[in-house]
């Protein structure tokens, strides 16, 4: 079974609001009715996704100093020469 898409999933929530049922939902989408009923949990419960962990930088609070460093040492065109200088030799 295919993996749901972002327009499937807006998809669901569209229906859902219309008042459509998750069976009238999974018939369209050609998926299992318990799939939608996920979906629907999901979009109802506004819980952040525990999946999702945060970078170490951002969570040390770095994440600003780490943007600076690479805005000094990654400037959008980079000479050949300049290049050449960096350790991992881009």
């Amino acid at each position: 079974m295919a993996k749901l898409t972002k327009d499937d999933l807006v998809t669901i929530q569209t229906l859902t609001h219309r008042g459509q049922s998750p069976q009238a939902i999974a018939r369209l989408l050609d998926v299992d009715e318990s799939t939608i009923r996920y979906h629907q949990r999901r979009q109802a419960d506004p819980a952040p996704d525990g999946r999702a962990k945060p970078f170490l930088v951002e969570a040390s609070g770095l994440d600003a100093v780490a943007r600076r460093w690479w805005g000094a040492e990654c400037p959008a065109t980079i000479t050949l020469a300049r290049r050449r200088q960096l350790p991992w030799h881009m």
